[in-house]
């Protein structure tokens, strides 16, 4: 099981059956992929449950294996299932512990090229203080024998923020600076960390706001993990209350990334960004 979806039950039934169709049609993977005018690596991933195949994909997949039409009809089934899929966080868990979770993040990370991030309302556990990790910790997980060894393991994650080889980008609403659910010389604390990495020279911060009149898209958080393969693949990680889910499908991938594009060029950057800041920690010392 894998937090980031690569064994998601439905997406890996949807993929054995696409397989079988290319297998019954005795058509090698790059035989199909030329067909389908995409590369031999997204069949396989597709085949894999890696990734789903879009509505057209689908449907020429189904008429170069000459599938039957309750072939047909089972596929597009566990497609309409697998595009939905979620996972319940109790399920990730029980089978794989807080411990393992935070390795599967770490190897994503590591994967991916560029990390962009979106938040509106929350910290992302790569920004925050060793204090906010194990406040946000201590309060989701009390009392699990893995609690410890599962801070442990995110503060490491934070060292690949020194890697210049890979790009990160964070748009943060202004009002995950403000939330006051921990003392205010721990989120002053939390805002000098933030401009320092500002100042890094492979991260972007881009704050939106709260007087901001931006009208676009921002319903909810998500993390773009890009650049995974020489081909320029991306996952999209969602994070829900109760579970988590992820997008793979190209199109759909392509959307967040538009949407985080006008989100970081509607945010304040740099000096801007920096001035924000400053005008945070100021509220917080009138405020003490």
């Amino acid at each position: 099981m894998n937090v980031f979806g690569e064994e998601a039950p439905q997406r890996r039934r949807l993929g054995t059956l696409l397989r079988d169709l290319r297998q019954q049609a005795n058509l090698s993977g790059t035989v199909l992929a030329g067909m389908l005018n995409i590369g031999q690596s997204s069949v396989s991933r597709i085949e894999l449950g890696q990734a789903a195949p879009d509505a057209d994909q689908l449907t020429r997949w189904i008429e170069a294996t000459a599938a039957s039409p309750e072939q047909a009809a089972q596929v597009r089934e566990l497609a309409a299932d697998a595009e939905g899929e979620l996972t319940a966080w109790r399920h990730h868990i029980r089978r794989l512990g807080l411990v393992t979770m935070q390795e599967q993040v770490a190897e994503m990370e590591i994967r991916a090229g560029t990390i962009r991030g979106y938040q509106p309302v929350i910290l992302p556990g790569l920004l925050q203080t060793p204090e906010i990790v194990r406040h946000v910790w201590t309060s989701r997980n009390p009392g699990r024998p893995d609690l410890e060894a599962a801070i442990a393991r995110v503060l490491a994650r934070q060292a690949i923020l020194w890697d210049n080889a890979k790009t990160f980008q964070y748009v943060l609403g202004e009002a995950a600076l403000r939330r006051r659910r921990v003392a205010s010389e721990l989120l002053t604390q939390q805002i000098a960390r933030l401009a320092m990495l500002n100042e890094r020279p492979n991260i972007t911060l881009g704050i939106i706001p709260t007087d901001s009149d931006y009208l676009g898209w921002d319903t909810h958080g998500f993390v773009l993990f890009d650049d995974l393969d020489s081909q320029g693949h991306g996952l999209v990680h969602l994070e829900l209350r109760h579970a988590s889910g992820n997008v793979t499908e190209l199109d759909d991938v392509e959307d967040y990334r538009r949407v985080f594009a006008q989100l970081l060029a509607d945010s304040a950057t740099g000096d801007k960004a920096q001035a924000l800041l400053d005008r945070v920690v100021e509220d917080l010392r009138r405020q003490r």
